[in-house]
């Protein structure tokens, strides 16, 4: 069943761990139901009825009738939680293999604050059989195929079913199943109690405290934001979908023929329009040409500069000479600072 009013409920996980600041900011925000959400309700009710019925021996016909009398019920919906409680009664078969008698809990209630401040769900079903517990998600939509491998919505139900069930049982193996009638789809995926519970000490947690006090930074993306209530005020997902229309319609490298000849026909009312267009146009482009010429000549210039100063450093450069009429006849003689004895 949907969780009651978690803020960081399993079924949201995929949100605010992706984006932890998400789940404060749509808080205040009213939850907008649908059809489909009203008939995954009924669809889940009418399973868990099967399974009591089947497991726990309940009288379930009074419940059955009303529930069936609702108008969003159908016989298709009939045969799919009659298809659910069959998957289940496999799963439990499957168990027995194990040992001699596996235990089933339905719609059962898990915490997980330790991990997730205020955490807590609602699991349809655990199988729990000599080391071994199976978790089990109904999904009554149509929409896609809902993978169990890392989905943070299986794990944290594992890591209740696990913290709720391991003081009295042993288990050393999670197997998370998702079962989802109406798309003919199963999929499961397996942990080792170390593995999950090391998942949630290094991940769940940081990401659930961050989430809980509303901190982290915003991280809009497909998955986070299909269900989150405050994505259509959220500037971080409006900027996502402006840079995504922006990548999607982004003009080409190269002008389109089109648009060159809007270019000339332009370059052509431009002339019409003031005659001395051309003429301005080529002085423009001999300036320039001008200018690079001048900056060509100085780079070539700083460069003879430069070598000559290299040269005097170096000792092989041009030798120094006294001015004519300071003692002698323009002949090399000693620098300034050098001893005429040590010539």
């Amino acid at each position: 069943m949907p969780d009651a009013h978690a803020l960081l409920g399993p079924s949201s996980a995929s949100m605010w761990m992706a984006c932890p600041p998400s789940a404060r900011l749509g808080e205040g925000l009213a939850d907008q139901g649908s059809t489909y959400t009203e008939e995954g309700t009924l669809a889940h009710r009418i399973g868990e009825m099967l399974l009591r019925k089947r497991w726990e021996g309940a009288d379930i016909t009074a419940d059955l009738e009303q529930a069936q009398a609702d108008p969003l019920y159908s016989g298709a919906m009939g045969e799919h939680m009659e298809s659910y409680a069959a998957f289940i009664e496999e799963r439990m078969a499957e168990a027995r293999t194990r040992c001699e008698d596996p235990r089933i809990f339905i719609e059962q209630t898990v915490r997980f604050e330790e991990y997730v401040p205020g955490g807590f769900g609602t699991s349809d079903a655990i199988i729990l059989s000599d080391g071994v517990m199976d978790v089990i998600d109904l999904k009554y939509g149509k929409g896609v195929p809902v993978s169990a491998e890392g989905n943070p919505q299986m794990r944290i139900y594992g890591l209740g079913c696990y913290l709720a069930l391991s003081w009295a049982y042993r288990i050393d193996t999670i197997r998370m199943t998702i079962f989802q009638p109406r798309l003919d789809s199963i999929s499961t995926a397996s942990m080792t109690t170390d593995e999950l519970l090391t998942w949630a000490e290094t991940e769940l947690k940081p990401k659930a405290d961050l989430a809980w006090e509303g901190r982290g930074d915003f991280c809009p993306g497909e998955t986070q934001c299909r269900w989150c209530k405050a994505a259509a005020v959220c500037r971080a997902h409006r900027d996502y979908q402006m840079e995504i229309a922006r990548r999607e319609f982004a003009d080409p490298p190269l002008l389109s023929p089109e648009e060159i000849a809007d270019v000339q026909i332009v370059l052509d009312q431009m002339k019409m329009l003031y005659p001395m267009w051309d003429g301005f146009r080529r002085k423009k482009l001999q300036r320039l040409e001008e200018r690079i010429e001048k900056e060509r000549q100085a780079d070539a210039d700083e460069g003879r500069t430069a070598g000559d100063r290299a040269a005097v450093a170096g000792g092989d450069g041009p030798s120094i000479r006294r001015p004519p009429g300071e003692g002698g006849s323009g002949a090399a003689g000693p620098v300034q600072g050098e001893s005429e004895a040590g010539t």
